[in-house]
């Protein structure tokens, strides 16, 4: 049995604020009867009356499918011992977005209601505290929650009936084309799904998602909602349209709404979001005193496709001259790394080339600052049409998309292009330099220069009482990442940041390690520019600095750029580094090579190329070697690929002994059977 203390940090290890707040935003129901149907459905039945089975809701975007599981989630009949949840959140934090997200809101649920299970994590969280302290020298990783949480389920259902529901995986990110996130989270839960087959106690898996890119399995029911949802958006039309209409100010009122509600119901052919959109439309012309007869007409120019009806509704409700407006705040709202504040964003916009003066000291200062949130959220409704919508978020309120077909149905698919943004350049990699550079420009104003960054760790004062300054502290390389990425140069970075006199940039260093050091992107002090630039695939700015400096320089941890470089597998830099005679041999201040950090991150390119360099494969260091740290992982493709670069299998070092040992101990399987 685990010790009171182990649960109790267990536990904060596998928790984070957001677990549940999209859960908690989704509408349980849109009136009191809405989603009734489903009790009599006979897939739902079929679900509910097996021991063991998969529910999958499925749907197109705006169908209404978080609704209708969040309403089985609280059904009676479906009530079990054990209840876990998890809703993908594309518009939130990372966490809500990924499959370690998922994981780990499982897991904590899991844990904090089976004493089994509680046995079973804080055992593995013990393994991994062997390494340091969580969030600084490790964290939970994809495959050993995935391994652990099958586990703990197992052993869960030995005393419990468990239920499993999961939201939107189409909104899952972290995918590739081969593999697309979803896929791999819908085939977790089909494993999950079979393993808890074989117990006694009920166990039942209910899932959503758009119909791409999941393929459908054999096994398993299914609800499709566009087949099913044509009463409850017709209930949800009649209540709206008697709420929004000023009812008897003329005569026909009674058969105008009746008419009314028919025609958009039968134009929203199952998407309630279509409804939600055209209702407040149709409102707002009847109460201006438009005819039944124009409106109808309006209505059957209202595109079907989410898409369109974006589009068409930009167009009828923003003026040209907001335009210029309108895309920097789609831009914000789409490209931010996380939801922002209301606060954040007018700090944010006011902190854009096109409002910022040099020698500004506040961004209150800029041309066209927003004085309060009041007006801020104002301006957000007139600017997106509608599109854009407040949400209460622990102590602020954050902007977000009504939906996330928003974005990826409309702004990512051409909708910046109508705003006003060049057809010729790539959208999202302008979209990120835009907001690099603002970052920039607010971290470099006299009011932030002024911020003493030891006052976030002496006083842990919060940072809401510095709008914005967390956010461009965090993330202004991450947008450029993503800049340079899509072939958008950062060079300017180098005369914004005033290099090599490094008096902004030394600031933006010290702030970092005062606002979030356990931040695993938060940089070294005595970083430079070419560290960061090296550890963000800056490839444009290495270029560049490498004309004038040495690739020698080393940061306060004594890493050297290639170590970073080698990190994050960032290949080209690594090449260009290696080109400008750079120090395959030099060890950081923990011992670890190039070569070694480049196995830890299973980064197989990367090792070759530093091989190629003259690493040293068999260089044993204080914390093992490169062979010991690509096992240690469970990299299987970085161990094949140092085994045939000459890597002795044999060689001791590291904390269990050698590869193989730590391999075992960590319990991967593939590696070990390579070994």
């Amino acid at each position: 049995m685990s010790s009171p203390n182990i649960f109790v940090d267990c536990l904060k290890s596998l928790r984070f604020l957001e677990m549940r707040y999209r859960q908690d935003e989704v509408e349980e129901t849109r009136g009191a009867d809405s989603c009734r149907w489903v009790l009599k459905h006979k897939a739902y039945q079929s679900w509910l009356n097996n021991n063991h089975g998969l529910l999958w809701i499925k749907g197109n975007p705006g169908s209404g499918k978080s609704t209708l599981l969040q309403h089985i989630y609280n059904e009676d009949t479906v009530k079990a011992d054990i209840q876990l949840a998890f809703f993908f959140h594309r518009r939130g934090v990372q966490l809500q977005q990924t499959a370690i997200g998922m994981l780990r809101t499982l897991s904590h649920q899991l844990m904090s209601q089976s004493v089994l299970a509680r046995a079973i994590f804080s055992t593995s969280y013990c393994e991994e505290k062997a390494f340091g302290q969580h969030g600084k020298d490790w964290d939970w990783r994809d495959t050993v929650l995935r391994r652990v949480l099958k586990s703990a389920l197992v052993a869960a259902t030995k005393s419990h009936s468990i239920s499993i529901f999961v939201d939107a995986l189409d909104e899952a990110s972290g995918s590739t084309v081969e593999f697309p996130a979803a896929q791999l989270i819908v085939t977790y839960l089909y494993e999950v799904s079979e393993v808890l087959q074989r117990s006694a106690r009920q166990t039942k898996i209910c899932f959503s998602c758009r119909y791409y890119p999941i393929i459908s399995r054999n096994s398993g029911f299914e609800i499709r909602m566009e087949k099913e949802n044509q009463d409850d958006i017709s209930d949800y039309i009649d209540r709206e349209l008697l709420i929004r209409i000023q009812a008897g100010k003329r005569k026909s009122s009674i058969d105008d709404l009746k008419l009314l509600q028919s025609n958009i119901s039968s134009g929203a052919d199952g998407v309630f979001l279509w409804a939600t959109l055209v209702v407040p439309l149709v409102a707002i012309k009847y109460n201006g005193g438009k005819s039944t007869k124009y409106i109808l007409e309006m209505l059957r120019k209202v595109p079907p496709e989410l898409d369109s009806i974006y589009e068409h509704i930009l167009k009828t409700l923003i003026n040209d001259e907001d335009r210029e407006d309108s895309l920097h705040l789609m831009q914000w709202i789409c490209f931010a790394n996380r939801p922002l504040s209301v606060t954040d964003l007018r700090y944010a916009l006011a902190s854009d080339d096109l409002a910022i003066h040099e020698f500004q000291n506040s961004a209150r200062d800029s041309e066209g600052f927003v004085d309060d949130d009041a007006q801020m959220e104002q301006q957000i409704t007139s600017l997106s049409g509608g599109l854009v919508e407040i949400r209460d978020h622990r102590y602020s309120k954050v902007v977000q998309f009504i939906h996330q077909s928003v974005n990826d149905t409309f702004l990512l698919k051409g909708g910046f292009t109508w705003l006003g943004l060049d057809d010729k350049v790539d959208a999202v990699g302008q979209g990120h330099h835009r907001l690099a550079k603002s970052c920039v420009n607010f971290l470099k104003l006299g009011e932030a220069q002024d911020i003493n960054p030891s006052e976030f760790i002496a006083t842990k004062v919060r940072t809401e009482w510095h709008p914005f300054l967390e956010y461009a502290t965090t993330s202004w390389f991450l947008h450029a990442e993503i800049a340079e990425s899509k072939g958008v140069p950062q060079t300017n970075l180098i005369q914004q940041f005033e290099w090599p006199t490094g008096r902004y940039f030394n600031l933006w260093n010290g702030m970092f390690q005062g606002i979030d050091s356990y931040n695993p992107r938060c940089p070294e002090l005595a970083s430079t520019l070419l560290h960061i630039s090296a550890a963000s695939n800056l490839q444009s700015i290495v270029a560049k600095l490498l004309e004038v400096t040495t690739p020698l320089e080393v940061d306060a941890g004594e890493n050297t750029p290639l170590h970073l470089a080698a990190r994050y597998g960032n290949e080209k830099v690594i090449s260009m580094l290696l080109s400008t005679k750079a120090n395959v041999h030099s060890q950081n201040h923990r011992g670890n090579t190039a070569l070694e950090r480049a196995a830890s991150g299973g980064h197989v390119r990367s090792i070759e190329l530093l091989l190629n360099g003259g690493a040293d494969v068999n260089c044993n260091t204080g914390t093992g070697n490169a062979l010991y740290s690509a096992a240690l992982q469970g990299n299987y493709f970085a161990t094949r690929t140092l085994l045939e670069g000459g890597a002795n299998i044999n060689i001791q070092g590291g904390l269990y002994g050698n590869a193989l040992q730590a391999a075992a101990y960590r319990g991967n399987e593939a590696v070990v059977k390579l070994l």
